[in-house]
């Protein structure tokens, strides 16, 4: 997971660099997009793998998706937005 307190720090980025070098692997990757304000855009890991699974991680069911999905695939990338730990965390 991608967790930062600071937007525009690289944590898509990076989440896009790994999940394509797991692809290039042969690997069983599930990309999990959980920044909605970046949804989309260019910047946005959904804007690069349109099938992604969109979760709003707010929300405790949401939240329990991620953990339901990461259980069913070899590996799982989730990129979350800035300053979500505390959220999380509760």
């Amino acid at each position: 997971m991608s967790i930062g307190s600071k937007g525009g720090t690289g944590k898509t980025t990076a989440m896009l660099l790994i999940a394509d070098w797991l692809f290039s692997k042969g690997k069983q990757v599930q990309i999990i997009e959980a920044d909605l304000e970046n949804a989309g855009k260019v910047g946005g890991i959904s804007h690069w793998f349109g099938d992604c699974l969109r979760l709003d991680i707010r929300t405790a069911r949401e939240c329990d998706m991620v953990l339901e999905t990461a259980a069913e695939n070899e590996f799982s990338i989730v990129d979350l937005p800035a300053n979500c730990g505390a959220e999380i965390k509760g």
